[in-house]
């Protein structure tokens, strides 16, 4: 892949994270009508991913979700928010965190990202 060619691919990458962020999987929002797998598969990982650190770190209007409200909460966005297929991977990976360890600690999370569920997809 050439520097160009590698370029414009994170460009539609990001594009297509914010607008799956948006609208979902489902694709009504998406000014190109894509939709399901016409979405680069990073997208879809990402999407899951986002929303269970978005649930489970601190905020300053909330502290972090209980697992549970975030498993129910990964649930319902199967097949609208979040592909099928990320979204029971990620279902797995809370149902074996009996601790509840993937979650935000500290502050240190907070700013790092130190034990962020993108981590755990990739490695």
């Amino acid at each position: 892949m050439t520097k160009s060619a590698s370029g414009q691919r994170i460009q539609v990458l990001v594009q297509t994270i914010v607008s799956l962020l948006i609208v979902g999987i489902c694709g009504g929002g998406y000014p190109d009508g894509i939709a399901g797998d016409q979405i680069p598969e990073e997208t879809r990982i990402i999407a899951v991913a986002d929303a269970y650190d978005a649930m489970t770190s601190r905020r300053s209007y909330r502290d972090v979700m209980p697992q549970d409200k975030v498993r129910s909460e990964i649930e319902k966005g199967m097949n609208t928010q979040f592909e099928p297929r990320f979204a029971k991977i990620m279902l797995q990976m809370i149902d074996e965190d009996t601790n509840y360890s993937m979650h935000e600690k500290s502050s240190c999370c907070r700013n790092h990202r130190c034990g962020s569920a993108l981590q755990l997809f990739y490695g």
